[in-house]
């Protein structure tokens, strides 16, 4: 098939499924299916599935917002439109993550919020000896709550800078669940 007959093919699905037609999306996606498997490959930061989903949905609003008049290519366009929501997608996850790890991420600031009611820091470590943490998250929390600074923990713990931060996370992931329990406790 020459290019094109290619973009004319291509163009007259865009104009049905701008019409709504869901076969002629679907298609539009078929023909797209390696670009999206190629902006998820090696992303190890987020889940395939999450990325794919995102990407699905800039694609369905890219297809809506074409505009072949400008005098742009869709294949060049889309790819554009998917590349940066990729790039945003993992930003906004960094920058979440990056609050998570460097606090308690609402776990011990949300006690702030709080007026009188039993110690935060006690209903806190009643929490924890309910959940099922191993033994190094433990050892974690409560050099967390002594107020330990990160590298001392670390050479205590004897863990590199990756593993202290992994465990971290899911230490506050684990505490972030109880986040109803510690308010109805506190009160």
């Amino acid at each position: 098939m020459t290019k094109e007959k290619f973009y004319e093919e291509e163009r007259k699905l865009i104009e049905k499924a701008k019409g709504g037609d869901r076969k002629a999306m679907e298609d539009l996606m078929d023909r797209y299916e390696p670009l999206f498997r190629k902006l998820c490959a090696g992303e190890t930061r987020m889940d395939w599935e999450d990325i794919r989903q995102d990407l699905a949905v800039s694609f369905l609003e890219g297809v809506r917002a074409f505009t072949p008049e400008r005098g742009t290519y869709f294949p060049y366009y889309i790819r554009q439109r998917l590349y940066w929501e990729k790039v945003h997608l993992v930003e906004r996850m960094m920058r979440r993550r990056s609050v998570e790890l460097q606090s308690l991420a609402g776990i011990e600031n949300i006690a702030d919020e709080s007026e009188g009611g039993r110690d935060h820091l006690e209903v806190l470590k009643e929490i924890a000896a309910d959940l099922p943490l191993s033994k190094k998250e433990r050892d974690l929390l409560s050099a967390l709550l002594r107020g330990e600074k990160a590298a001392d923990v670390r050479k205590a713990m004897n863990m590199s800078r990756a593993s202290y931060y992994r465990l971290r996370a899911r230490l506050f992931a684990a505490l972030r669940k109880e986040k109803d329990r510690f308010w109805d406790m506190v009160k």
